[in-house]
């Protein structure tokens, strides 16, 4: 089976059509990796989902609870990732372990649909996310025009692919679900486990990216 390679070998006419190697420019250090990892990994529905999920289950504590079982499950994939990276050693991710265990078909089916799917949906997200948290201070007392949302959003989408600016914001995500955690547990007059969404008022205002 073949395998992923950093490598691409091409024909060069220039020298009698000799197969030449060409290797990939790498252009993302260590802190960018470690920041888009973790982007794509909390993204942006922490700063969403919260009020939906709070809302319906009507309690802080089962609340967390919803929060804690699917985290145990999103571990377990994780750590089959780790295994499958630690077993196929080969750059590519989702793509050249398909690629490895079924062929080429089904590996270029799940990039295609991870790539202009799941990537264009999750940027597009990311971008309307940071408009609309963005244009809150701006907005006060009224809606959001949605127009003004998707300029600002589509403003986003030009930085989505930029390391720097995204390891900045994922630095600022960390720290402010830190300071949710320890801040929020501790400083609210209310104990974090009753039935009632100002228990965790402390802690949402925290988290939530309002000065972004």
């Amino acid at each position: 089976m073949g395998g992923v390679s950093d490598d691409i070998e091409l024909n060069n006419p220039a020298d009698g059509g000799k197969r030449t190697a060409v290797q990939m420019k790498k252009e993302i250090g260590v802190i960018q990796a470690v920041s888009i990892i973790f982007g794509v990994i909390v993204g942006s529905g922490i700063f969403v989902s919260p009020v939906g999920v709070l809302r319906y289950s009507n309690s802080v504590g089962l609340s967390l609870v919803m929060w804690i079982v699917p985290g145990l499950f999103s571990i377990l994939g994780a750590l089959v990732y780790a295994e499958l990276g630690v077993r196929i050693q080969k750059s590519g991710g989702e793509y050249a372990y398909i690629l490895e265990a079924f062929g080429g078909l089904p590996a270029f089916i799940v990039m295609w649909i991870t790539f202009v799917v799941i990537g264009g949906v999750s940027c597009a997200a990311n971008s309307i996310v940071f408009a609309e948290y963005m244009l809150q201070p701006v907005y006060p007392d009224c809606a959001i025009p949605g127009p003004v949302v998707s300029m600002i959003a589509l403003c986003g989408l030009s930085e989505c692919d930029d390391g720097v600016v995204r390891h900045f914001f994922s630095v600022d995500m960390r720290n402010k679900l830190l300071q949710g955690e320890v801040g929020g547990a501790t400083s609210s007059d209310i104990f974090v486990w009753q039935g009632d969404c100002a228990a965790v008022d402390n802690c949402l205002w925290i988290v939530l990216p309002c000065d972004w």
